[in-house]
């Protein structure tokens, strides 16, 4: 992880927690399951570009689509 601050607080002690989220694409419902960061100092759960992209490639996952580091090797 990069070394990452709390939008909120401006603290740096962050955990890595993982979250499943219900999403929806088109008429489908899935559960995805990527990392949040969460501050230790106000307890805000948010996502990071790391984290974002984590998220990504499991909702890409989720729809057996390519992710786009797959795309990118074709």
């Amino acid at each position: 992880m990069a070394e990452s601050i709390c939008p909120n607080c401006g603290s740096s002690s962050l955990v890595t927690e993982h979250v499943e989220q219900e999403c929806e694409h088109g008429s489908a419902r899935y559960l995805a399951k990527f990392p949040v960061r969460v501050c230790r100092g106000c307890s805000l759960q948010f996502l990071d570009a790391e984290c974002e992209e984590r998220k990504h490639e499991s909702l890409c996952r989720s729809q057996a689509l390519l992710t786009p580091a797959e795309i990118r090797q074709i």
